[in-house]
């Protein structure tokens, strides 16, 4: 189970290191954009009669969202286009072509959804991730084996108050923070990866709603604890009264 672990460790830690780099700063990088911005891609080329976009690529589904139209000239050798279907995270790959000097020449071009992660700070994220799930998974360990109610005898009768309830349902409390707190992360991985993009939409609808959960979830917790306590403090006082059980 341990080496299993390290080894999907490493896995994600190469994943992410090889998307990344899908698309590196440097020359035609648009940069990163805003989800559902319009993106003006550009081209200078003063000789130019013409410049066409080819086609523009979403890395995530592999389609082209658009392909052979025409950027619009503002003189000076400036071609524009507004491209607008950005509802997606991921990696924008553009291609096209200009009649530079009168020779049909190819260019490229490149935009993201979503900000790329260098190598130390997705190591420290998905290192979160695991020590996190690590902890989730002892709570749950310790919530199924923690007595949830208090000891009794072979009549089913009340003997004694068995106050590690309490701390199953701590445990419990906890449980649910930690919970967002992974969802958080894998959300923040998810929206910084091209590869995890399609993914973000999702872990985001589940830690929006959970986080809109969160005092309906803390009104309960306490109403379970003072409903124990309540029932506990009953519970002594006819123990005491009877006088037979030693708790």
């Amino acid at each position: 189970m341990y080496k299993r672990g390290i080894l999907i460790f490493i896995t994600l830690l190469i994943c992410i290191s090889f998307v990344s780099s899908a698309c590196p700063e440097g020359e035609g990088y648009l940069g990163n954009k805003e989800l559902n911005e319009c993106v003006r891609i550009t081209q200078t080329c003063a000789s130019c009669s013409f410049v066409n976009i080819s086609s523009i690529i979403l890395t995530t589904s592999n389609v082209s969202l658009t392909s052979n139209v025409g950027m619009t000239s503002f003189g000076n050798g400036e071609w524009i286009y507004d491209f607008c279907n950005t509802s997606s995270f991921g990696n924008y790959f553009i291609q096209g072509m200009g009649d530079l000097e009168g020779t049909n020449t190819n260019f490229k071009s490149c935009f993201d959804i979503g900000q790329n992660m260098t190598i130390p700070e997705s190591i420290i994220y998905v290192l979160f991730t695991v020590i996190l799930f690590g902890l989730f998974l002892t709570m749950l360990f310790f919530i199924t084996t923690l007595p949830n109610e208090n000891s009794k005898n072979e009549n089913d009768v009340v003997i004694g108050i068995v106050k590690l309830k309490y701390i199953r349902i701590l445990l419990i409390a906890i449980c649910y923070p930690v919970f967002l707190i992974m969802l958080n992360l894998l959300n923040g991985l998810a929206i910084n990866f091209a590869s995890l993009g399609i993914f973000a939409g999702t872990l985001s609808f589940f830690f929006q709603t959970l986080m809109s959960l969160a005092w309906v979830f803390t009104v309960i917790i306490i109403l379970w604890i003072f409903y124990l306590l309540i029932k506990d403090s009953n519970v002594q006082k006819n123990i005491d009264k009877l006088g037979r059980f030693r708790v």
